[in-house]
């Protein structure tokens, strides 16, 4: 019996001894539960420090913002309120402007009512004008009838006058040939006393082939270029009075021509005679 009790007293305090390590060991992890929740609590706390001193930074720059807004507003009211009371000058001076107009307003209608009488006036005037200009219109469509068969007149005339110029121009082509032709004919330099075929050929194949050209001629040119083609030439004809008769053939005054060419020979037979 001694034994139960003692085998029931070492089990209870075997048991006890358990319950006890077991109560100190989940405090002991308690412990360091909360310890980690007191740390991170702890963290949390610095964060928010931190998050306070920003925030009341923060807050400073905004108080101080606000104040200069609240500054500037005072300044704006000041220039509004300033504005506001020209305003009210301004409308003042309008008031007394739309008086002034309501007075005008009531003379113009005084005179609208006296031009809606003369406009009665005129609208009768109108009626006799638009009259009128009936009439008018009948007389101008009856003057541009009469205007288009004047065109059609001046048409046919003006289609006759083109074919009597075309005429015209035919017969002064034809009289510009003929003239040409009677212009190389006086051209001959037969006609020219001293001058033979033979001379002839030599001054234009010198490139002197007109009387114009001749009339201009030098004399000492004309020597040379004889002498150059036969020297015997000059002692048969002298140039001499050729520009002066060529002169007189350009400018068709053939009698002149003549009566020079009369001279010449007189001339010459006073000084065959002398010989």
């Amino acid at each position: 019996m001694a034994n139960i009790v003692e085998v029931i007293l070492t089990y209870q305090i075997e048991t006890a001894i358990l319950a006890l390590i077991g109560f100190i060991l989940g405090l002991f992890i308690s412990l360091i539960y909360w310890k980690g929740k007191i740390r991170k609590a702890k963290d949390q706390i610095k964060e928010l420090e931190n998050a306070i001193e920003g925030k009341e930074v923060d807050f400073k720059k905004i108080r101080v913002r606000a104040q200069e807004l609240l500054i500037d507003k005072d300044k704006d009211m000041a220039v509004l309120r300033a504005q506001i009371n020209e305003n009210k000058e301004v409308l003042k001076n309008r008031e007394k402007d739309i008086a002034a107009l309501n007075t005008q307003i009531g003379q113009k209608e005084g005179s609208i009512n006296e031009l809606t009488l003369q406009l009665g006036l005129k609208n009768e005037s109108i009626e006799v004008m638009k009259k009128e200009i009936a009439e008018l219109k009948q007389m101008h469509r009856e003057t541009m009838s009469r205007a288009e068969e004047a065109e059609n007149k001046v048409a046919e005339i003006n289609s006759s006058v083109e074919e009597l110029m075309q005429a015209l121009n035919a017969k002064e082509s034809e009289a510009t040939s003929l003239k040409a032709r009677i212009r190389y004919m006086q051209d001959d330099f037969s006609s020219i006393t001293g001058i033979g075929p033979k001379v002839s050929a030599v001054l234009r194949a010198a490139g002197i082939n007109n009387f114009t050209r001749l009339a201009t001629a030098n004399i000492d040119k004309l020597n040379q270029i004889l002498e150059k083609e036969n020297p015997s030439l000059l002692r048969l004809t002298d140039p001499a009075t050729w520009p002066e008769q060529a002169r007189l053939a350009s400018e068709e005054d053939w009698e002149a021509l003549s009566a020079l060419q009369e001279s010449l020979k007189g001339k010459r037979r006073s000084q065959a005679s002398t010989h």
